[in-house]
């Protein structure tokens, strides 16, 4: 269980003091945007501060769950974590890295199997609401940035209709 206190220690020393009051239109937008990217990338990897050990102990996790879609999906936990792992991973990787594309890649290969076009896992029955709209909204805007569009609607559809099942007719009149 000591992922995410770990994920938000890193991200923590990562973000901005104060986040903008509009947001871009653009991905990533929730915990940084595609502007901060490149000075993120360049801070995890400058040797100097915590951020280089806490991203190295990031991506050794990430490694070991990146070799297939299945590893992914431990358990409940396992894909709770791997999302923003993932996404952290893809977003502050250097493009240049020949993982960096698995990164997003298993990173949306896990919220689409949480749409219904896809046979659930048998623990994914159990996945609670709220960490599957937080899964949800960090992995698709983490790494849905030039995803086919096909996938990129099927993760919208499946958030907008986890507010209707909880808020019947809340989206009729948007």
């Amino acid at each position: 269980m000591r992922k995410i206190p770990l994920l938000v220690a890193f991200l923590g020393t990562l973000l901005p003091s104060s986040l903008p009051a509009q947001t871009p239109a653009t991905h990533p937008r929730l915990l940084f945007t595609s502007e901060e990217v490149p000075t993120l990338r360049a801070k995890v990897h400058d040797g100097a501060g915590n951020d280089d050990a806490a991203f190295q102990t990031l991506m050794n996790w990430v490694s070991s769950i990146k070799g297939s879609p299945g590893s992914v999906f431990g358990s409940v936990n396992s894909a709770f974590y791997a999302v923003p792992a993932l996404g952290t991973a893809y977003q502050l990787t250097d493009p240049s890295d020949p993982d960096r594309a698995l990164y997003a890649q298993r990173c949306r290969e896990a919220l689409l199997a949480l749409t219904p076009d896809n046979p659930p896992l048998d623990f994914l029955d159990g996945y609670p609401g709220a960490m599957r709209l937080y899964s949800l909204n960090l992995g698709f805007d983490l790494c849905f940035e030039g995803a086919p569009p096909a996938e990129r609607q099927a993760i919208v559809d499946e958030i907008l209709s986890w507010y209707e099942s909880d808020n019947p007719g809340v989206l009729a009149n948007l």
